[in-house]
């Protein structure tokens, strides 16, 4: 009964990343594709690249724009002798 348990933790859908759901729905794609077309799995690579691609590309431009804002400059401290 621990295994059943297991099973259902394991694929709890409300727990996961966003991504490993992504991953699974265009796994799902491809072999249930397969049923249709042998060109299934190269669909779902090529869905998985633009996936990769686009969070990617999200991730630098977060990136960007936090090196990029503008910060407020502390005022210049005054050395001794001036």
């Amino acid at each position: 009964m621990k295994v059943l348990h297991f099973i259902a933790w394991l694929f709890d859908f409300s727990t996961m990343p966003n991504y490993n759901k992504r991953y699974l729905a265009y796994m799902a794609l491809g072999i249930g594709g397969l049923f249709f077309t042998l060109y299934a799995p190269v669909a779902t690579l090529f869905l998985m690249f633009i996936d990769l691609s686009v969070d990617l590309l999200k991730d630098k431009w977060q990136e960007f724009t936090s090196e990029t804002e503008d910060k407020p400059v502390p005022p210049h401290r005054k050395m001794m002798m001036e």
